[in-house]
This record gives C-alpha cells, structure tokens and sequence, in this order.
C-alpha cells in the first residue's frame, strides 16, 4: 500500500495510490451547493466572455475546481504583469454576477476584497462603497470564496474552507498518521497557511525559497530567529 499522498488544486483534491475508495477524494464535492454553483457559473463563463485581450493574453490552468488564469507570456514580465492584473478584475466582475443581480454586485465584490485594492487602483476598479454596505447574504457568499492574486503569473478564485491545509489534514487522515511532523516548503499564501498550521499543532517548520512572497520570506526568518533564540 503506498505511502504516499498528493495534495493537488490548492487542496481542493486528494490522490493517495492503493487505498480504495479513498484513493481519490475530491474535497469540493463537499462544499455547499450554493458555492459549487458559483463555481460552476464562472468555469462556464471564464473562457467565452473574456474580452479580447484577456482571451488572447490568458489560458486557464487545468484545475478541476479553482479557476486560474495563468498568463500566455513570460511570468513576471511587464506583458504578464498587465494581462493578469485585467484578469483579476475580470474574475472579480464574474464573481459578483454569480452572487447577486444588484447594478452594485461589483463594488460589493470589490470592496470585500480589499486586500486586492492597489491593483484594483491600477485598473480603475476601486469600489465607491465600503464594506459596510455590503448585504448580509451576499457577504456570505463572498465569506466562502478565496480571490488570489500573484504578481505578474496568476489570478485565481478558489474556496476559503478548500485550502492546502484542508488538504494536507485529508492527507494525514487516509495515511493514519496521527503525529505528523513536517517540513513545508513554499513561496505563497497558501503555503503559509500549512505553516501556521504546523506551528500552531507543533507539527512542524516551514522553509521558503528567495523568490517566495515577502510574507512568507518574512514569517519564515521570524519562526526561524524565535526557534534559535529558544535554543
């Protein structure tokens, strides 16, 4: 029986070889309704009603249930950098159609992700509300829904509860492996979630390479300073 298990689409699926009905878990399946459906809504709108720019500058990455546009230039080029900031605002404007018919979905959408706002600055997208005016019904759908934007490589809506630790936990779980410890190596925000994972369950340190995100640079040589200052 193997002992091996891969977390692949950001922790939306499972594959771990030789063990049955749990070889392949697709974790999406057991999201609400409401939320497949927004998905369902976008994969089949992403490719046909993309402008022209963002359909010829664009390929969506082969995910089975995130939607990610990867950039048809070199990534971190200024050309990758332009098409993939449009792509934000694209998927964001698809997104809001998908959770509300209101003429202000979109600043709604907008203005819930604020993190995204310095590129949404840049494309003329910043939102004339606040969150504060965002309905009750639609902040929680949005509550469920992960937008993610890597400089100048992808743009990406993925699930808040389908995460690389939802993964790694279903992961653990079919391996029956009940005191894990890991080395996590990554470079985004999705990595650092299993390294605050691992920390906060003492199960073990993250490591990231020169080109990871600032933050997760950041968090790697903070964790690092603290574990020597330990010893």
């Amino acid at each position: 029986m193997s002992v091996v298990s891969i977390v692949h689409e950001a922790g939306t699926a499972v594959f771990t070889p030789g063990h049955g009905a749990q070889t392949k878990q697709l974790l999406y399946q057991e999201l609400e309704r409401e939320t497949r459906l927004v998905f369902d809504e976008i994969h089949t709108r992403v490719l046909p009603d993309a402008p022209d720019e963002i359909r010829r500058g664009c390929h969506l990455q082969g995910n089975e249930f995130n939607i990610t546009l990867k950039p048809n230039f070199e990534t971190g080029t200024g050309k990758a950098e332009a098409v993939i900031n449009q792509g934000l605002v694209y998927l964001l404007e698809l997104l809001a159609d998908t959770v509300s018919s209101d003429p202000m979905a979109g600043d709604w959408t907008m203005a819930h992700y604020a993190e995204l706002d310095s590129v949404l600055a840049n494309q003329d997208a910043s939102p004339s509300c606040s969150v504060d005016d965002i309905p009750e019904p639609v902040e929680t759908q949005l509550n469920r829904i992960d937008v993610a934007y890597y400089h100048a490589d992808a743009a990406e809506v993925g699930s808040l509860k389908l995460n690389k630790v939802a993964g790694v936990e279903a992961a653990l779980e079919v391996l029956d492996i009940e005191d894990p410890f890991s080395v996590i190596m990554g470079d985004s925000k999705t990595d650092l979630r299993v390294m605050r994972w691992a920390e906060e369950h003492g199960c073990g340190i993250g490591a990231a390479p020169t080109h990871a995100s600032q933050a997760v640079v950041e968090y790697v040589e903070q964790a690092d300073t603290c574990a020597q200052s330990a010893s």
